[in-house]
């Protein structure tokens, strides 16, 4: 017959000893818990509350530069594609009312505004009009908060004559933001009288294709 006395004292050692095992076990699940715990403090410490501050500045101005642009983009007409502009015939911009310094800011130094050819998502393309010895048309390509990805003045070659040649460009701007560039120019002699010999005369035409891409870029297409 078991003793009762050494039975009881068994019974409460094997339930002194499952006791422990459980403690010890929850004292273990605890201590990976306060160690994630402690891990993604140590994370969020890594980021100070002025850097926070900084970075929603930041977000905040680039919102705030954002509208400012779309007004003044809203406020540039459209132009329909195609376009065909000719280096001897003189487009007609505009200021539309801003001063010099946001069309320097946006755009073109000392220049005037003839029309938006493209808002994207990514970008717009505006073309500004240089004063030179002639009237420059200019595309300017800009991020949506205005700042500057690519520019392409559209004639090449000089646009007139002298006396021993003749020149000219035109551009044409396509729907799919293709540019298609061509001049011609025409070298000759004159006699004693100053009249052009004829058979001295030499055509030259010349053609290159570029195109505005969906990040606003221009490249030449080969």
């Amino acid at each position: 017959m078991i003793n009762r006395k050494k039975y009881k004292k068994m019974t409460y050692l094997i339930a002194i000893i499952v006791l422990v095992i459980i403690l010890f076990y929850s004292f273990l699940e605890m201590n990976k818990f306060a160690k994630g715990v402690i891990d993604d403090t140590k994370r969020m410490d890594t980021i100070s509350f002025p850097e926070v501050f900084y970075i929603e500045s930041i977000k905040n101005d680039v919102k705030n530069e954002q509208r400012i642009f779309d007004d003044y983009l809203k406020a540039i007409p459209a132009i329909e594609l195609p376009l065909n502009l000719k280096c001897d015939v003189e487009p007609v911009g505009s200021t539309l009312g801003f001063n010099d310094a946001t069309i320097e800011k946006y755009g073109q130094k000392y220049s005037e505004i003839f029309g938006k050819i493209a808002v994207r998502e990514n970008f717009a393309a505006i073309i500004y009009l240089y004063p030179a010895d002639i009237v420059l048309p200019i595309i300017q390509t800009t991020d949506r908060q205005g700042n500057k990805i690519a520019e392409f003045k559209v004639y090449e070659e000089y646009c007139g004559a002298d006396e021993f040649f003749w020149s000219t460009s035109w551009v044409t701007i396509m729907e799919d933001l293709t540019i298609v560039l061509k001049d011609s120019t025409i070298m000759y002699e004159r006699n004693c009288e100053g009249e052009i010999i004829e058979e001295t005369k030499k055509k030259e035409v010349r053609q290159r294709k570029f195109q505005i891409d969906n990040k606003g870029k221009i490249n030449e297409k080969l």
